[in-house]
């Protein structure tokens, strides 16, 4: 018995003594980060501060410096991961304690002073942060971090001249620092200054992940980083967190106007989408065109339906502006611009007449089908591609199917064997012995050469056809022969680069081509990384010598190469020009789809699928990316359907000023729930099936939404 308790003393002896060893290191870490701060080494303060976590587990101290000196090093995924965690560590007033008591203890030094400042911004005491980042900056006017931590206060404090201003002097100290850029990109777009708000988000996107220049040794000098913990933007803003890091900005309406050419035309839901290109920038703009868009066309009234590809065109429109700030790293924002009027200025010119006039002419020509031993290599003329239609030449086909052909305008008669088949120019009628029946489009005459729809020329002929769009090409096959046909475009664009065929394979990878089809073509290599619980990073180059429009569409599902790490689903389509074979960096805004696993950082890595591996998945994103909703209901909407996730489940998402370290209030309430709920059934999801069903009663008594309630109501009885 005594032995045992012996020895049992012996072991709590023990541990007595690694806590005090342990309390020991830490008090020695803490001691080498205050020296080093002293000095203004950031290096040594990595070190130290990499040292002190390791033993003080529960302090946010050493991870708020640590993730400082990951910034001033260039190191933006770790530091970003490491600021991140910060807020949910123990109380804002650790850190605010630490800092004003290093203040104390150093009041001539820069780094103390700006660290201070933003301890104080994030409690969200202003005017006291601005008085120690004033004093920062008195001590050293050339540090970009003082500068760059007192814009951010001000820009708290709706004082967007100044914050800009100090964002100014920041790059001007360091022209690659990322953050300064990406927060004056905020300041701007809260001013209503788009053009400068994007033009500053893409380069501060553009310059993740580039080094710092070599560090000065001067206090307060040493954060030249290409990356922030930043608390950006306005007082008013929320940040949406699952552990911290999420804000969402919705800016105010604004109305402009533009002028250009119509490149494309997209139909999504009841709207349609013009992609219209404008004289000095370098990507279209996305405009929508609803119900209520008023379109005039030679001074009269007409529907999107005249629009066309080539039109010049001038565009009164209405914007809504969202920005995010994910880990507080302001995103590029998401701009939806709305037609209120289109006028066109000019129409496209026609591709092809619709009769030609050419002679009259009766030609009767009589063909033998070429000789097994002799297949016909090639025809005269190409096939053309106008839109989803491609056409063939008439005379050529039919000549090589052995059979005869009459053309008396506007009249082409053809017989083979006993099918008699009679094509009129201009017109999509064609009989087919005697029996009348319309084509996908009409015969057309182009250079005394008549082209009719390939696959229905064909199939009256007996052949069989065979596409092949990496290729553009077609083969038509009878007996034992075959013959096969260049495919190339009917109009080729006035922008058309020299040097690239003019097929309709290269006018779509110009456009605009799903992700995964480029991948399987090999047209481009896609590289994925983590970015927290709102986004992707993705890296993709192309590997072709023409320009490539990557289109990456929501729904687009991630799989994690990590079992940890949760699995992500793109919710609204991202479109990425490739204009060289660089490689492009690019943040797709996703939500998670695995609410019980990690959040994803810089190590997790994913494969991208064309579509979820949950049928219920594949059915909600359509409807969900048509919705336009918020982040919180969208994420709610995914959660109902990969977590099966109940009411309180969907409480992880929390709201709390920019600045407060952990807690606040859930995002999801009974409003965003509900929303949710009933998205989920529009897609066709049986939502009575789902664990948050059990919640509707809890759901219908906080609504004060009627329409939401009602439905809830008709759908209990």
């Amino acid at each position: 018995m005594w032995r045992a308790l012996n020895v049992t003393l012996a072991m709590a002896a023990l541990i007595v003594l690694g806590a005090t060893a342990q309390v020991l290191a830490a008090g020695t870490d803490e001691q080498a980060v205050r020296m080093a701060v002293a000095r203004g080494d950031w290096a040594q303060v990595g070190e130290a501060a990499t040292a002190w976590k390791s033993t003080a587990l529960d302090d946010p101290v050493p991870l708020w410096l640590w993730g400082y000196a990951s910034l001033v090093r260039g190191d933006y995924r770790q530091a970003q991961e490491a600021l991140s965690r910060v807020g949910d560590m123990q109380t804002l007033g650790r850190l605010l304690e630490w800092a004003e008591a290093l203040a104390k203890e150093q009041p001539s030094s820069a780094v103390a002073q700006t660290l201070k400042g933003d301890a104080l911004a994030r409690a969200g005491k202003y005017d006291q942060a601005l008085t120690a980042s004033d004093e920062a900056v008195r001590l050293d006017p050339d540090s970009a971090l003082a500068r760059y931590i007192r814009g951010n206060t001000y820009q708290q404090k709706d004082e967007f001249d100044r914050a800009i201003a100090d964002y100014d002097k920041a790059i001007a100290l360091n022209p690659t620092f990322s953050p300064a850029y990406s927060n004056r990109g905020v300041a701007y777009a809260r001013k209503g200054d788009y053009q400068h708000a994007l033009a500053d988000y893409d380069k501060g996107n553009a310059l993740i992940g580039a080094k710092s220049p070599e560090q000065k040794t001067s206090p307060g000098k040493a954060f030249e980083g290409t990356s922030s913990d930043s608390h950006s933007s306005n007082a008013s803003l929320s940040e949406h967190s699952l552990g911290g890091g999420l804000t969402e900005v919705s800016l105010e309406p604004t109305a402009g106007s533009m002028s250009g050419t119509i490149e494309k035309l997209d139909t999504r839901g009841e709207n349609v989408h013009v992609k219209l290109s404008v004289p000095g920038w370098k990507d279209p703009f996305d405009v929508a065109c609803n119900e209520s868009t008023r379109i005039f066309c030679e001074g009269k009234q007409v529907t999107t339906s005249q629009l066309g590809v080539g039109q010049q065109v001038t565009i009164r429109y209405t914007t809504e502006t969202q920005v995010q700030i994910v880990n507080n790293m302001p995103q590029r924002p998401e701009v939806y611009m709305t037609a209120q009027e289109v006028e066109v200025t000019r129409l496209a010119p026609s591709p092809v007449s619709a009769v030609a006039q050419a002679p009259e002419r009766s030609v009767t020509q009589e063909s033998s089908a070429p000789s097994s031993s002799a297949p016909t290599a090639s025809l005269d003329h190409p096939a053309l591609a106008f839109g989803d239609v491609v056409v063939g030449p008439v005379r050529d086909i039919v000549t090589w199917a052995g059979a005869q052909l009459e053309w008396k305008e506007p009249t082409i008669a053809v017989a083979k064997g006993d099918t008699r088949l009679e094509l009129t120019i201009g017109s999509r009628s064609a009989r087919v012995n005697g029996r009348a029946t319309d084509m996908p489009c009409e015969v057309k005459e182009i250079d005394t050469t008549a082209y009719a729809p390939l696959p229905f020329l064909a199939q009256t002929l007996g052949l069989r056809t065979e596409s092949d769009d990496a290729a553009a090409q077609v083969t038509l096959h009878r007996d034992m022969q075959a013959v096969s046909l260049p495919i190339r475009l009917g109009v080729v664009p006035s922008w058309w680069p020299q040097g690239v065929p003019p097929t309709p394979g290269n006018l779509k990878d110009m456009q605009g081509r799903d992700i995964l089809e480029l991948v399987d073509q090999k047209k481009v290599e896609v590289k994925t990384q983590g970015s927290g619980i709102q986004s992707v990073s993705l890296q993709i180059r192309r590997l072709v010598d023409h320009k490539v429009t990557v289109l990456i569409p929501g729904g687009t599902f991630l799989v994690s190469h990590q079992a940890s790490s949760q699995n992500m689903v793109t919710t609204q389509q991202t479109s990425l020009p490739l204009e060289s074979n660089d490689w492009v960096t690019a943040s797709v805004s996703a939500a998670c789809a695995d609410r019980l696993r990690n959040v994803p950082g810089s190590e997790s890595t994913f494969d991208v699928q064309r579509a979820p591996n949950q049928d219920d998945l594949k059915r909600l994103m359509p409807v969900l990316e048509k919705a336009n909703v918020s982040y919180a209901i969208k994420q709610a909407a995914i959660w109902i359907v990969t977590n099966d996730a109940t009411y309180d489940d969907l409480g992880t998402l929390v709201s709390s000023p920019v600045y407060q370290v952990y807690g606040g209030t859930r995002v999801i309430n009974e409003y965003e729930a509900a929303k949710a709920m009933k998205i989920c059934d529009q897609a066709g999801i049986n939502i009575t099936e789902k664990a948050i069903w059990q919640s509707r009663d809890r759901i219908i008594q906080g609504l004060k939404d009627d329409e939401l309630k009602n439905w809830l109501l008709q759908k209990t009885h």
